[in-house]
């Protein structure tokens, strides 16, 4: 009921944007120097590790004072049951791995680009 709302609308505001663009950050970078099969390496441990980022903070919210003190489990169980909430964050996850990869494609591009004018 209410509570089930509250913890939602609490998820929902913890997972600001800055997330992702602090965990596309490095793939991207990486794109400009490793070969593609690495850059793919790169940014899909960056997605991993921002999905366990926002399991970890709707675990710590589902079992603090504020939400009733839900044991582990339970705790658990309601953050993965939250589907809009899973849907933002594969979301931004393939985001960040498809950004990599562009980057990458661009970035050979412009090296065969300069080295056809050579």
């Amino acid at each position: 009921g209410a509570r089930c709302r509250a913890t939602v609308a609490n998820m929902s505001a913890s997972a600001r944007p800055p997330d992702t663009s602090l965990t596309s950050t490095a793939p991207a970078a990486s794109a400009m120097y490793m070969k593609k099969r690495h850059v793919f390496g790169v940014a899909l441990a960056a997605a991993v590790l921002m999905l366990g980022i926002y399991l970890y903070k709707g675990m710590a919210f589902a079992m603090s004072a504020d939400a009733e003190a839900l044991p582990l489990a339970q705790a658990f169980s309601q953050v993965m049951a939250n589907t809009q909430h899973w849907g933002m964050a594969l979301t931004q996850a393939i985001f960040i791995i498809f950004f990599s990869l562009f980057t990458a494609a661009m970035t050979e591009m412009t090296l065969k680009v300069r080295d056809s004018l050579r």
